[in-house]
């Protein structure tokens, strides 16, 4: 099943776009000043406004070019096709008629035109139910992934770890039990390509 998922977008006017979606964005503000804060380039400024829609976190990096003297605006959508469609939960089956459907969602909502959006990281899971407990399988069991070592993932606030990742040049691969993550009755192992 599809996932995680960073959408990269180009946006004509953000003034507009922001009001036609009806999104509320804000950026870094020096407190004692009150300037927003930028990152400048040889002939550019570079101004990040982030914002949030459902589960999905957004991203607008407004380049103003003074040559050229214009701007541009670049969206980028981060988040899980997956957990938007079952709000917050990836779990249960994803199908292909329910990413078809959160795919369109996307672009009738945030005004985006498919055929022009870019995907720069897509994570593809299964889901496999266990007759035994994941996490002391995976770490009696598994040991590498061509040639690297995989590492356990830090525990977070309350303690728990996720379970374990290896990193590749170009992707990750993630296992760890999706039955604890998430409080349910089963042993169900997930396997994930980032």
């Amino acid at each position: 099943m599809i996932d995680g998922i960073t959408i990269q977008y180009s946006i004509d006017n953000f003034e507009i776009w922001r009001e036609q979606v009806q999104i509320q964005f804000y950026n870094a503000t020096n407190i004692d000043t009150g300037e927003i804060r930028t990152k400048k380039r040889e002939d550019q400024i570079v101004t990040t406004f982030n914002g949030k829609w459902e589960t999905f976190e957004l991203e607008v990096k407004e380049v103003s070019n003074f040559e050229k003297r214009c701007k541009r605006y670049y969206l980028k959508i981060k988040g899980s096709l997956h957990k938007n469609h079952f709000n917050g939960k990836n779990f249960q089956p994803f199908t292909w008629i329910d990413l078809q459907t959160q795919i369109h969602h996307i672009c009738k909502t945030l005004l985006i035109d498919p055929n022009k959006a870019r995907i720069s990281t897509i994570e593809v899971g299964v889901n496999i139910v266990t007759p035994f407990e994941v996490t002391p399988f995976l770490e009696g069991n598994v040991i590498d992934y061509k040639g690297k070592q995989f590492k356990k993932y830090k525990a977070d606030r309350n303690g728990f770890e996720l379970g374990l990742f290896c990193d590749l040049s170009q992707y990750r691969v993630k296992l760890y039990d999706k039955g604890v993550q998430n409080n349910l009755p089963i042993n169900l192992m997930r396997f994930e390509k980032r």
